[in-house]
């Protein structure tokens, strides 16, 4: 039976060992986890009390670790949370739930000391299946502010990350010196270095995955200047996905584009890092009338960044999309739309069906 519980002065070479057994050669040719969890219990952002052991009777299988960190929101205020890691189990004893023992245990704790939330780094196909969600959800970037596919959070209770968008700033210990982590591992027995496995291959794409913040401005004043980036936006990505228009068609509607800019209710975009328009979304009485972005930009979560905005800020849950653009219905139906109705004619007239959508 395994046995969750804090570590003890005696056991931390012990522990060590296990970290260093759990990742040697994993992510990175060798490792230098063991000598971070070294270091880690000197930090001033150590928490003793979720300096957890996994245990089978005598022997310690698994163990983890969580740093005080916090979250620089958007309005300029800190908000503290943890950062989880590491954390790792003997390979013999991997695939047994320890992982995700630990990890309950550690929330329990957590939340019982008064925290609202914890991150980490890692493997979205595991911490996905242990409770956390991507960051972006939530608006977290990196300290880059950079959105980060292996960037995930975990709310320690019922909405505890909402008004907390902004960069999440972990301790600078775990940016190792890999110097001294060579000399620390030269302790332990000795092991050979593997290089350029499956396994690291996975994990140098996965941490390569960032995507930039945009910002998300509710557009008040429409200047002509801001109308004709918002139409080059539009035509851009409607020659992308409306494949079954003519170039003569999409000149046709794109005349009426610029009134239906300035008259739609709400009118957001979502701009670059300098300040320029790369997608935009317009809503009227809970009705996505409007959602486009430049083919540049497609892929980066621009979309479902948008798309969320609507929905909690303005209560979004019609829409309607034109049935030849079945990525953009896939989408809508990815996001918790379903098909209500078809017509055969668009709302004005075109022989272009449409599809009404609303959220279930």
């Amino acid at each position: 039976m395994i046995e969750i519980r804090q570590e003890k002065p005696n056991e931390y070479f012990e522990t060590e060992n296990v970290i260093r057994e759990a990742f040697w050669n994993h992510y990175t040719p060798a490792c230098n986890d063991h000598y971070l969890i070294h270091i880690m219990r000197d930090c001033p952002a150590f928490v003793p009390e979720l300096d957890l052991v996994a245990l089978d009777g005598d022997k310690i299988v698994g163990s983890t670790m969580c740093l005080r960190a916090c979250i620089v929101g958007d309005d300029g205020k800190r908000h503290e949370v943890l950062s989880l890691g590491p954390i790792g189990v003997l390979p013999e004893y991997q695939k047994k739930g320890i992982g995700g023992m630990l990890i309950a245990r550690t929330k329990k704790i957590a939340q019982r000391l008064g925290f609202k939330g914890i991150l980490l780094c890692g493997d979205p196909d595991y911490y996905t299946r242990q409770g956390f969600l991507a960051a972006e959800k939530y608006g977290i970037r990196n300290a880059e502010n950079m959105y980060a596919d292996a960037l995930h959070g975990c709310e320690l209770y019922s909405d505890a990350f909402a008004g907390m968008s902004g960069r999440y700033y972990e301790d600078d210990i775990y940016n190792v010196d890999e110097a001294r982590a060579k000399e620390y591992d030269a302790l332990f027995p000795s092991k050979e270095i593997v290089f350029d496995t499956p396994m690291q291959r996975r994990f140098e794409m996965m941490v390569g995955k960032v995507r930039p913040f945009m910002n998300l401005c509710e557009i008040e004043e429409r200047t002509p200047q801001l109308i004709r980036q918002l139409l080059q936006v539009w035509e851009k990505s409607v020659r992308t996905t409306h494949l079954f228009l003519s170039e003569d068609e999409i000149k046709s509607i794109g005349e009426y584009v610029p009134l239906a800019l300035q008259s739609v209710s709400h009118l957001i975009t979502a701009n670059d890092e300098n300040g320029r328009p790369v997608a935009f979304m317009g809503v009227d009485s809970e009705t996505l009338e409007m959602l486009f972005i430049a083919p540049e930009e497609r892929g980066k979560g621009l979309g479902k960044r948008l798309l969320c905005y609507g929905i909690e800020k303005y209560g979004v849950k019609n829409l309607t999309v034109n049935e030849q653009n079945p990525r953009a219905k896939g989408f809508y139906e990815h996001m918790g739309f379903e098909v209500y109705m078809r017509t055969d004619h668009d709302e004005q007239g075109n022989p272009w069906p449409l599809l009404y959508m609303r959220l279930k």
